[in-house]
């Protein structure tokens, strides 16, 4: 049976379609003295607590959230939002990443809960992940707000509460997509591995197989009507849980059909976003086991 190992973050997503992608890259730096090489390495520790890489140590960044972290060690919400928060900077933004807290403006926020989150959002039986997130992220803020003097707490309260409703469907929509395909995915007495054989093995039926982000355009008689948003082709596709869709949602997976039929099968979800993440798509990404397919 073929098995893809499901990713270490705690997603029960497959690797390859969560942290998998992440590429290495080798940073320099300077040490003067033993007593700064000590420091260093102790901050590199508590970092890796929260699986921030040890760059975001040469960033702005870096010593904000280590001493947010040490602030409430043994709190497992914070620690999963630094996860998040940490894993946007270094590995989603990158080389844009903003030079300092000041040039964390509007866009920076919002990108943040529309189009970075979402693929982030862990698969949970009680569905509160979503809750935690925007909870801790709000204390973040204010906690930011009160050590630097700024003033991100009302932006990124808006966007808190424009988005949450749609983010808290995004959750529910994920859950249902991957308890589709396989519902003992949540089961914590089963193994830690990711069946595909029902998923991928059948792919060898199809002569096409595509992945792409598309928009829910219709629902009608159980096939689901699409748009690529990138190259606003229309899609047909069947085996969606057509019961909980809605029009007007961005969801990103695996599709495939035989040359002769013009109805696309479901094959495999990735992720689920609002969509206002649109405007921020040169920036989502979708994965194989080779790499980046967008």
């Amino acid at each position: 049976m073929s098995e893809i190992m499901l990713c270490d973050c705690g997603s029960r997503k497959a690797r390859h379609l969560c942290c998998g992608y992440l590429d290495t890259g080798i940073y320099l730096e300077s040490i003067a003295c033993p007593n700064e090489k000590r420091e260093f390495l102790e901050k590199v520790e508590i970092c890796l607590k929260f699986d921030m890489r040890p760059r975001g140590l040469l960033e702005f960044y870096g010593d904000d959230l280590i001493t947010y972290k040490q602030e409430k060690p043994k709190n497992q919400s914070r620690n999963t939002f630094l996860q998040v928060l940490s894993a946007y900077f270094t590995d989603y933004l990158f080389d844009n990443c903003p030079s300092s807290w000041q040039e964390c403006r509007n866009s920076f926020w919002e990108q943040l809960l529309v189009a970075f989150y979402p693929i982030k959002i862990y698969l949970s039986t009680n569905e509160k992940e979503v809750d935690q997130f925007l909870n801790e992220l709000k204390k973040f803020v204010k906690w930011l707000d009160n050590r630097k003097e700024s003033s991100f707490s009302k932006m990124v309260n808006h966007y808190i509460e424009e988005y949450k409703t749609d983010l808290k469907y995004c959750e529910f929509l994920l859950n249902c997509l991957y308890n589709h395909i396989s519902p003992d995915i949540l089961d914590k007495d089963s193994q830690e591995l990711f069946p595909t054989t029902k998923l991928l093995d059948d792919i060898h039926e199809y002569n096409q197989s595509k992945k792409l982000i598309f928009e829910i355009i219709n629902i009608d008689d159980g096939i689901t009507m699409a748009s690529d948003v990138k190259t606003h082709q229309v899609f047909y596709i069947a085996g969606l849980p057509y019961e909980v869709l809605s029009p007007g949602i961005l969801i990103s997976g695996l599709i495939a059909k035989k040359f002769e039929n013009s109805i696309w099968k479901w094959i495999s979800p990735d992720s689920v976003y609002p969509l206002d993440a649109q405007k921020y798509l040169e920036n989502i990404h979708l994965y194989n086991n080779s790499g980046f397919l967008y």
